[in-house]
């Protein structure tokens, strides 16, 4: 069968269909993708963009109708089976409006030599670029060098254009774009200004590809979920997880993994090791660490119990308790709080702490207490508990003097009228107690701080820092952390999933303009047990964060 010539395609192109009507409103191509396709490629879909296009609008393929389940003002879309792509032929393409108004013609060709113009792939696969990667487009022919300049390859920067690095590899056939400025999100866009090699054809249409330009290198360290994060004397990290496996989907209990050195890339990390493999147990861990003794965890096992790992075999310290929160004194006794039986209640032990070596009580037996609660201890040995108490959804905070038993522990609750507090994170400063939590309510992350009597609601000031922070989900945290020259960082996740920090330098209570909001990771975060970022600061300020993707990845990353 003969091919539509360029001059045959450009006469269907500017002749109208005669079926009366406003000329004014009658439909007009001008664009479609693709153009051409192999004969015998298989199914295709075919796009067609235009003006005019009126509600009903279908698509013609020589004069007949075709099923168009795709139609807008100025784009419709149809698929052609692999039947209709068979063989080579000419295919006039015309939109045709309810009132019965015909496009001109566009012609889609299927030829025995066709080879589609266009990018074939475009890696990174992950929408996440390390320092210094470069977004890589691999075409499916050689392109005309000179075609391929910041005009054919827009990148956008929040909707603005930007200029960045684009060359050609002829070799390969590939377009290498960037590196790019980090901290910021980049559209990538490869137009049909972009031309094969002998100048005749344009790419076809090729879907903007968004991309997130990390600030330092990140890594993937195990499949996992709730990761809890510690620092040791010279800023090694250790990591405790929910260790899974994804096919078949199962959960291999509590890990834990660590660094004793520069942490980047995955191969310095020392090989995970299994913790807790009973009941399926290690969701929601929480580290205390390093103090005198050795890192530890405080977590909730599959059947419910509240469960403590340090080094040895681990130990059933309660047959029901979530929520867990732990802490360690610098002399190495540990506190834990959890909720059981609609109370917060409390367990503390010495250094050496086997099965009957704590010992406890209530800290707060109304409301339901205990949920979202995080564990902080001040230089004077005094024990701070953030929370909150399900009925009245409120804001909850309690304190004692170590080792707080007998119970000495006084309780009130602190949150402003209407909250409804959730992934609290709580930490002692110089100046007193600082904590950052969802309102769900506001969708708001806020930030609070109080210096003394903080069991008292006057006693705190808060402020909100982003209204970005709240998810649909209810189980989210926040991180909060202090750096060695006294500005504070909130790790948190906002709704499309990106990480993020918040950071203040001081007056950190005195409203929103005190804080400065930074992409961390655009890997989607989203899912009921990934939404958990762990911040650590180290001496040197660096600041080490582990949190998961929507895929259960554990990752980690050091700024």
């Amino acid at each position: 069968m003969p091919r539509l010539t360029s001059a045959l395609a450009t006469l269907l192109l500017a002749l109208t269909a005669c079926s009366g009507g406003d000329p004014g409103n009658t439909p007009v191509i001008s664009s479609m993708t693709p153009t051409t396709w192999p004969a015998g490629g298989g199914p295709v879909d075919l796009t067609v963009r235009g003006s005019n296009f009126g509600a009903g609008a279908v698509v013609t393929l020589n004069g007949v109708d075709h099923n168009t389940p795709l139609a807008y003002d100025d784009e419709v879309g149809i698929n052609l089976d692999a039947a209709e792509v068979a063989t080579a032929r000419d295919i006039a393409v015309r939109v045709r409006n309810a009132d019965g108004l015909l496009s001109p013609a566009a012609a889609f060709i299927v030829a025995d030599e066709a080879v589609p113009f266009r990018v074939d792939s475009v890696t990174p696969i992950i929408p996440e670029l390390a320092p210094g990667q470069p977004v890589v487009a691999w075409l499916s022919q050689a392109a005309l060098p000179a075609s391929i300049n910041s005009n054919t390859v827009v990148v956008l920067d929040d909707g603005a254009k930007v200029e960045v690095t684009t060359t050609y590899d002829a070799p390969t056939k590939t377009i290498r774009v960037g590196p790019f400025a980090p901290g910021s999100s980049y559209e990538v866009n490869f137009t049909t200004g972009i031309l094969s090699a002998d100048g005749k054809t344009g790419i076809l249409y090729s879907l903007p590809r968004t991309f997130f330009a990390a600030a330092a290198p990140m890594v993937t360290l195990a499949t996992g979920d709730t990761p809890s994060l510690t620092l040791g004397a010279a800023g090694s990290p250790t990591l405790y997880y929910r260790a899974l496996i994804l096919a078949p989907p199962s959960i291999r209990g509590l890990s834990v993994i660590a660094c004793p050195g520069a942490c980047l890339p995955p191969a310095a990390w020392q090989p995970s090791v299994a913790v807790d493999a009973a009941g399926s147990g290690g969701f929601a861990s929480s580290v205390g660490g390093p103090g005198a003794g050795q890192v530890a965890a405080a977590y909730q096992d599959a059947a419910g119990a509240l469960r403590f790992a340090a080094g040895g075999a681990p130990a059933t310290l309660a047959a029901a308790g979530d929520w867990s929160a732990l802490t360690v004194m610098p002399d190495g006794r540990y506190h834990a709080v959890y909720h059981a039986d609609g109370a917060l209640r409390h367990l503390t032990c010495p250094s050496s702490c086997g099965t009957t070596a704590w010992e406890g009580g209530t800290v707060d037996p109304t409301g339901d207490a205990g949920s979202y609660s995080s564990i902080a201890v001040d230089g004077a040995g005094r024990i701070h508990v953030a929370y909150r108490a399900d009925v009245g959804a409120q804001l909850r905070y309690a304190t004692c003097v170590s080792p707080c038993v007998p119970s000495a522990w006084i309780a009130g609750t602190i949150g402003p009228p209407g909250n409804d507090p959730i992934g609290m994170s709580l930490i002692a400063t110089p100046t007193g107690i600082a904590m950052s939590y969802y309102d769900v309510d506001l969708g708001e992350l806020k930030f609070g701080s109080c210096s003394t009597s903080c069991e008292q609601a006057g006693q705190w000031s808060f402020t909100k820092v982003s209204t970005e922070g709240y998810l649909f989900f209810t189980s989210y945290w926040t991180s909060l952390a202090q750096g060695p020259s006294g500005e504070l960082v909130i790790a948190f996740q906002t709704l499309n999933g990106i990480l993020r920090f918040a950071t203040c330098p001081s007056d950190c209570a005195a409203g929103q303009n005190r804080w400065g909001v930074t992409l961390v990771s655009r890997l989607e975060t989203i899912g009921e047990a990934s939404a958990h970022p762990s911040l650590k600061i180290d001496a040197l300020g660096k600041r080490h964060v582990a949190w998961t993707t929507l895929d259960h990845q554990v990752r980690y990353g050091v700024f």
